[in-house]
């Protein structure tokens, strides 16, 4: 599971939380962790301030160990996103096409490996 989080003024957003917790709720209304335990998932957020959503992504992290998400140790945040893409939606720095590439990499090899263990 690959989750985009967004940020607002430092935290995660209200829709984003609530939606993980609606996500863990049976149609009984009691706690259900099924979809979120032994899960590998892959943090990225793009904000316009320099941090990319960092903040927000450390919160995150913290509240999916929680209910037993396998959480890859790195994060891919993009940092002064209102200028760090094309018209196209692509990255405009070959660095950071370089680092997305990179962390996907790492989160295909983290899943697997995680998936072949479970």
């Amino acid at each position: 599971m690959v989750i985009g989080c967004p940020e607002y003024n430092g935290y995660m957003t209200p829709l984003l939380l609530n939606t993980i917790d609606w996500s863990t709720r049976s149609s009984e209304g009691g706690a259900d962790l099924s979809a979120f335990r032994d899960r590998p998932v892959l943090i990225t957020s793009a904000s316009p301030g320099a941090m990319g959503g960092a903040r927000a992504m450390t919160q995150l992290r913290s509240f999916l160990e929680g209910i037993g998400c396998l959480v890859l140790p790195d994060n891919f945040a993009v940092g002064g996103a209102m200028s760090a893409f094309d018209e196209t939606g692509a990255f405009i720095d070959d660095k950071l096409q370089q680092r997305a590439d990179g962390i996907a990499q790492r989160f295909d090899e983290f899943a697997r490996r995680n998936e072949q263990q479970g």
